[in-house]
């Protein structure tokens, strides 16, 4: 993708009229968008949370691409159950049986960090969603670290397009890792729960516990 857009910037660059130009590029990055979106269907995982950064970017991305990262945060490939089965149990020291009456095998959500199910609690038959960690912490840390250096070594060789990657995956790395605590979200789901009570806004959205 990377070679097809340096190619292809020389070759833009020598048409005389706007329009032509601006016509070609939108080709480019239509074809170019298709193949970022096969490469994130096949690898997931970070790739996918790639296409989320650059999704958010609406300033800097071509159409074509916000359509393509739109898309890919719709349809991730979900985790084998058995998977999840194993995440769950060691997580909490017991069979799923143990702890719950029924455990949907069926994802009702997944993303590139965790994937959520639908269960009940076997001590008081309460309905619940069950976020369950599917990525390696160090490998998505260790893909954004190389991909700021990949996006650097574009930029000095003018191959970036003018898109400031760099500065979008710096800003990535500074949070990424919160994205793996779920102590700490489910904190900030308690403060949102309490302040809304405070304003009188317990009754205009819903909160998990």
């Amino acid at each position: 993708i990377v070679a097809s857009y340096g190619v292809k910037k020389k070759l833009i660059s020598r048409k005389k009229e706007l329009a032509r130009r601006e016509a070609a590029w939108e080709s480019q990055h239509r074809w170019g968008s298709v193949q970022m979106e096969s490469v994130i269907h096949d690898f997931g995982g970070f790739y996918r949370k790639v296409g989320q950064i650059c999704g958010t970017a609406k300033q800097m991305m071509p159409d074509a691409y916000l359509e393509c990262f739109s898309r890919t945060m719709d349809n991730n490939r979900a985790v084998p159950f058995r998977c999840i089965r194993r995440t769950v149990e060691r997580s909490l020291g017991a069979k799923l049986s143990v702890h719950f009456s029924d455990f949907d095998p069926k994802p009702i959500a997944t993303a590139s960090i965790a994937q959520v199910h639908n269960a009940t609690l076997r001590s008081n038959g309460k309905k619940v969603v069950v976020k369950v960690l599917v990525a390696d912490k160090n490998s998505m840390v260790g893909d954004v670290r190389s991909m700021l250096h990949t996006t650097l070594v574009l930029k000095r060789l003018g191959l970036d397009n003018g898109v400031d990657f760099p500065t979008i995956f710096r800003a990535y790395l500074e949070v990424i890792e919160g994205e793996f605590d779920f102590t700490a979200e489910a904190a900030k789901i308690d403060e949102f729960t309490a302040l809304f009570e405070q304003h009188g806004l317990a009754g205009r959205g819903v909160l998990p516990d």
